[in-house]
């Protein structure tokens, strides 16, 4: 059985967008000001750039739906996040076969 090693993603808030990046996916950015649409585009973002990389089709799905994740955020409002200018950030976890959770 082959392992599965995590894609790490960061989330910010910049300027009325919600803003996804990879720390170990070259390509992966992804930006809209409805969260939803962004936080769906980072999983069809990572099946399209690993599947490249591979012989057979990845499929990225997030684990945490997207409501724990707003739900996350807004609990973050209250503790004080790591800051990079002003964009919050966090990391998330996603795993090749579909496994997304915030750190």
């Amino acid at each position: 059985m082959m392992s599965v090693k995590p894609v790490l993603v960061v989330y910010a808030y910049i300027d009325g967008a919600h803003f996804f990046t990879s720390l170990n996916v070259k390509g992966v950015c992804a930006a809209h000001s409805d969260l939803r649409v962004a936080y769906k585009e980072v999983a069809i973002q990572l099946s399209h750039l690993l599947s490249k990389d591979t012989s057979n089709p990845v499929s990225c799905e997030p684990e945490q739906p997207v409501e724990e994740f707003e739900h996350w955020l807004e609990a973050q409002k209250e503790a004080p996040p790591t800051r990079l200018g002003n964009a919050a950030m966090a990391k998330w976890a996603l795993a090749q076969a579909g496994t997304l959770t915030s750190q």
